[in-house]
C-alpha cells in the first residue's frame, strides 16, 4: 500500500510538471490573443505558440517509448544537422553532401546508442575524423580544406550529438518510477523552463544586458530569475523523479540553466557571424530548431554524465 502511493504521488508530481509548461504557454498566449492588433503582441503570440511543438516532440522523445524514441531522435538529428550546415554557407553540391552525411549519422548514432553508448561515439568519430576529412580531400582537393572540415565536424558532432545523448539518457537504467525516461524528461523540462523564465524574467525585471555584443536582449537579471526558478524546480522534482536530494536537485537545476544559456550565446554568436538572426522558418516567431533546441546542445552531454556518474 505504501509503494502504492508513492509510485501515484510520483506520477502526480510527473503531471504537475507537464500542467507547469502547459499552463505558462497558455497564460502568457491568451495575454497576447487578447490584443491581437498590436504589434508588440504579434511576435510574443507567434514565439509561445511555437513551445507547443517543442513540447509535443519531448513527449514524443521521452515519455512514450524507447523505439519512439529512436525515431524521434533520428528525425530531429537529422533536421538539426541539416539546418545548422546551411548557415556555414558552402558551395550547394558540397553543402548537399554534408547533409547526407549528417542524416546518415542521425540514424545511425541513436541506434548504436541503444547497442552501446561506446560504439555511437566511435561511429562518430570515425565519421567526423576519417571519413570526412579524406572524402572532402579526395573529391574536392586540398584548398581550403580544414577552413571548411573543422566547421562542419562542429556542427555535426554539436546536433548529432545533441540527438545521440539524448537517446541515451532515455536507454540508461536509473532508479525512479520512469528510469531514463524520467532522467531525460527531467533534463529537457528544467531547460524549457530556464529559456521561459529567462524571457520572463528579462520582460518584468530586465535592465542590464547580460552579454550585448553577442546577445542584447539577454539580461543579467533575467538569468537570475530563470537560475532561481530551475534550482527551485530541480529541488521539487528531484526527490520523485531522479531519487536524489532535493538540494543535488536544486545545484542542476542551477547548472542547467547556466550551461543552457551559455548554449544559446554560443548559438547566437554563430549566427551573427553567419549575418542571420534565425537559423530558419520552421517555428513561426522563433525560427528554425537550432533557435530552439541550441540551450540543449551543452546540457544534454553534461547531464547524460551527471547520470552516469551518480548512479
Amino acid at each position: 500500500m505504501k509503494n502504492f502511493i508513492f509510485s501515484t504521488w510520483l506520477q502526480s508530481g510527473l503531471c504537475i510538471a507537464l500542467g507547469y509548461v502547459l499552463l505558462f504557454i497558455g497564460t502568457v498566449n491568451l495575454l497576447a490573443i487578447l490584443h491581437p492588433k498590436s504589434r508588440n503582441h504579434r511576435p510574443t503570440r507567434d514565439a509561445i505558440q511555437s513551445w507547443w511543438p517543442v513540447v509535443i516532440v519531448v513527449a514524443l522523445g521521452t515519455l512514450i517509448g524507447p523505439s519512439v524514441s529512436i525515431l524521434v531522435y533520428s528525425i530531429l538529428g537529422a533536421a538539426l544537422a541539416g539546418e545548422a550546415i546551411r548557415l556555414l554557407n558552402l558551395p550547394a553540391e558540397r553543402e548537399r553532401g554534408y547533409q547526407i552525411l549528417g542524416a546518415l549519422l542521425a540514424i545511425l548514432v541513436p541506434a548504436s546508442v541503444v547497442y552501446s553508448p561506446p560504439l555511437a561515439l566511435i561511429v562518430m568519430l570515425l565519421a567526423l575524423l576519417i571519413v570526412l576529412p579524406s572524402a572532402r580531400m579526395l573529391i574536392v582537393g586540398a584548398e581550403g580544406m580544414f577552413i571548411e572540415v573543422a566547421p562542419v565536424q562542429w556542427v555535426l558532432f554539436t546536433s548529432i550529438g545533441l540527438t545521440g545523448f539524448s537517446t541515451a539518457l532515455v536507454f540508461m537504467q536509473v532508479p525512479g518510477p520512469y528510469s531514463g525516461r524520467g532522467a531525460a524528461f527531467t533534463c529537457f523540462l528544467i531547460t524549457m523552463i530556464s529559456d521561459s523564465m529567462q524571457w520572463l524574467g528579462g520582460k518584468l525585471l530586465g535592465k542590464h544586458p547580460l552579454i550585448p555584443r553577442v546577445s542584447p536582449k539577454k539580461t543579467r537579471e533575467g538569468l537570475l530569475f530563470g537560475i532561481t526558478v530551475c534550482s527551485l524546480l530541480g529541488a521539487a522534482i528531484f526527490p520523485g523523479l531522479m531519487q536524489r536530494p532535493a538540494w543535488e536537485g536544486a545545484i542542476v537545476g542551477c547548472c542547467i540553466c547556466m550551461l543552457g544559456t551559455l548554449g544559446d550565446l554560443v548559438a547566437s554568436t554563430w549566427k551573427r557571424e553567419a549575418g542571420v538572426k534565425d537559423s530558419g522558418t520552421l517555428l513561426p516567431g522563433q525560427g528554425g530548431l537550432l533557435d530552439r533546441c541550441d540551450s540543449l546542445i551543452f546540457v544534454v552531454p553534461v547531464f547524460w554524465f551527471y547520470i552516469y556518474l551518480a548512479y
